[in-house]
Order: C-alpha cells, then sequence, then structure tokens
C-alpha cells in the first residue's frame, strides 16, 4: 500500500542558488529543482508570459496563491503532481497510484465545475 500524497507547496530559488528551487511536502524538501524552465512550463508559464515581462514566480503566486481558492489549492496540487511524477522516481515509486486515482478525481470534478475552468488562463495546459 503506498502512503498518502502529503500537501505539496513549491519554493522558489533562494538568491544565493537561483538555479534551484525545490518541493516541499510536511516541511520536509522531497525533490530539488534542476531545470527550473520545465517546473515553470509544467505550471504553466508561458513564453507570451515571461516576453511580456511576467516573471515566473510571480506568475505562480498570482495564479496559485495569492487569490487561492479550494480548485485553486487543487489545480496547484495537480501541476506539482505531475510535474514529479515525470522527474522524480522517488515520488512515482512512493505515490504513483494514488497520484493516479488524485489526478483522475480533479479531472471528474473539472468536469462539474467547467464554468470555473473556462475562466483559468491555465486551460492549455490542463487536460
Amino acid at each position: 500500500m503506498q502512503a498518502k500524497i502529503p500537501y505539496l507547496t513549491y519554493s522558489a530559488p533562494r538568491p544565493t542558488n537561483y538555479d534551484c528551487g525545490s518541493i516541499v511536502a510536511n516541511g520536509q524538501i522531497i525533490h530539488s529543482i534542476s531545470d527550473m524552465g520545465k517546473f515553470y512550463e509544467a505550471m504553466g508559464y508561458t513564453h507570451e508570459m515571461r516576453m511580456s515581462g511576467l516573471l515566473a514566480d510571480e506568475f505562480i503566486w498570482e495564479e496559485y496563491v495569492k487569490h487561492s481558492t479550494p480548485f485553486l489549492s487543487a489545480c496547484y496540487q495537480k501541476h506539482l503532481i505531475e510535474y514529479l511524477l515525470k522527474n522524480s522516481l522517488s515520488f512515482k515509486k512512493e505515490y504513483g497510484v494514488q497520484s493516479a486515482e488524485w489526478i483522475a478525481a480533479h479531472a471528474n470534478a473539472r468536469t462539474v465545475s467547467r464554468s470555473f475552468c473556462n475562466k483559468c488562463r491555465l486551460m492549455q495546459v490542463c487536460p
């Protein structure tokens, strides 16, 4: 039996090490992000946003944290989980089955809450 998926958060790179952010669960770093561009893309940050002057960490703050609602929090978790499934073998091994179930439940909730999703600027990265 796999462990229950913990609540995940993103920790932005520190000024002393801007090349590496992290994903945290229960106060512990569970994954160091070595390719920030790949991570930002997984979170929905686009080239057009970058060209408009919007910084990636500002996007994550504005999109997921600042005006957080339960549904946005679920979207935040979904993007973090999907990123980890692709980039962390240990996460996939420990939480793979629950992650697949969680993502399926999120997709069902999106079907019901379509009016909310239609307003979301992340529609292009959410299947």
